[in-house]
């Protein structure tokens, strides 16, 4: 009976708690993970950060999270890209020429650059977007319109060089 009633003591000082706030180590890791970051980020190496050993795997993250910001910010700089996925998908088709708009030509070597430049990072965008989803037949088709885009324009490449 005694046993009961500290059973249901702690019960009702469990349920009265407040949920207590995330440590700075637990919420790092778990951003890491919530933006697919490949490996885990060990919360010890967080909290003992100043220790040599545990510099390579933190180091390599922070890496991984700048590139990860600058192909975000190359994609939203990108000025064919809209702000929602509906706009996304018809600059991935504007970009790639898939909306039969005869997208393939371009002018000179710098416009080229822009323009593969362009399809990249949205592509970068799409498929990364369709990856961390689930989508993998999306990110598939994402590929080969990029590959299609690619050898479309080495077809316009070479007509030029064999002219």
């Amino acid at each position: 009976n005694n046993n009961n009633n500290n059973k249901n003591q702690n019960n009702q000082q469990n349920q009265n708690q407040q949920p207590q706030p995330m440590k700075f180590e637990e919420e790092v890791a778990l951003h890491f993970k919530a933006l697919g970051y490949p490996y885990p980020v060990s919360k010890t190496a967080l909290v003992a950060a100043g220790s040599p050993h545990t510099w390579p795997s933190l180091l390599a993250a922070l890496v991984w999270l700048v590139e990860h910001i600058v192909v975000i910010q190359e994609c939203s700089d990108c000025s064919m890209l809209g702000n929602n996925n509906n706009d996304n998908d018809d600059a991935f088709d504007i970009i790639v020429g898939n909306n039969n708009n005869n997208n393939n030509k371009f002018e000179s070597l710098p416009e080229l650059e822009q323009k593969t430049d362009q399809a990249f990072f949205a592509y970068l965008h799409k498929s990364y977007a369709a990856f961390l989803a689930g989508a993998t037949d999306q990110s598939d088709a994402y590929t080969e319109a990029l590959i299609d885009m690619f050898e479309r324009d080495n077809m316009v490449i070479e007509g030029e060089i064999n002219r």
